[in-house]
């Protein structure tokens, strides 16, 4: 991962001010896996953790507990659904 910085200027203070109303950075922490179901190469899980997302410098903690579905390609179990 490259941790180079970019330099950006903007015209104006509103064109500046939308651009950082759209940074967002998100991150996920899972505390835990439950309610493992596995059928053939499709699965169910029930993961629960916190999302962590900054958003114009202000930080949102949100605890999380969701239902996924999962399916098994080439030996590897990967998320099914985007949403």
């Amino acid at each position: 991962m490259s941790s180079e910085a970019t330099t950006v200027f903007f015209d104006n203070p509103e064109e500046a001010q939308e651009f950082a109303e759209a940074l967002s950075v998100v991150t996920l922490t899972v505390d835990r896996i439950d309610d493992i179901e596995i059928t053939d190469d499709t699965a169910r899980a029930k993961v629960s953790g916190t999302v962590v997302e900054l958003v114009s410098g202000d930080r949102v903690e949100t605890e999380i507990s969701e239902t996924e579905l999962l399916r098994k390609e080439d030996g590897v179990w990967k998320l099914c659904n985007t949403g």
